[in-house]
């Protein structure tokens, strides 16, 4: 199995990726929820959020690391492999699926932006510019991490499919 497909695999579903897929539904559902209760509360501390959005990337970005570290334990030439012409042409149908879903939930959020806006002068009449941006760049976040799951599903099909 070439070194990007174990990439993937880690990303979505292999023998070690159930750790590293739960960790990312976990940690992301953990930070999305904790996003929700503030502005159910109808305190949206940019500051707070900042710090909470740095420790889920942090934890993501260890257990990802550490996933890797084991996959290819012993096996350090895997990371210098240069991409045949079935890695390229895997690699650039899931940057294509990503990218379409990135730009399809990008339109829906810019939508939905005047929506949000409303919502941000109701509930939180002491700051809603600030309020407002906050809700939409957690958005943003939101639309990347779908994203990266639809990237992440697309080279594993790709793989099992043309592999």
């Amino acid at each position: 199995m070439p070194f990007r497909e174990k990439v993937s695999w880690v990303s979505w579903v292999s023998w070690v990726s159930w750790v590293s897929w739960v960790s990312t539904i976990v940690v992301w559902s953990w930070y999305f929820h904790r996003v929700w209760q503030a502005i159910n509360v109808g305190k949206v501390a940019g500051a707070g959020l900042v710090t909470l959005f740095f420790t889920a990337l942090g934890v993501i970005v260890v257990v990802q690391v550490g996933i890797l570290m084991l996959t290819s334990r012993g096996n350090l030439s895997d990371f210098d492999a240069p991409r045949d012409e079935r890695e390229s042409l895997i690699d650039g149908r899931a940057n294509s699926a990503a990218y379409l879903m990135l730009m399809n939930f990008l339109v829906v959020l810019l939508v939905l932006t005047s929506r949000i806006g409303d919502f941000a002068d109701a509930g939180f009449a002491n700051d809603p510019a600030g309020s407002a941006v906050v809700l939409m760049a957690n958005g943003v976040v939101l639309c990347i991490v779908l994203a990266a799951v639809v990237h992440d599903a697309a080279l594993v099909f790709n793989f099992r499919r043309f592999g």
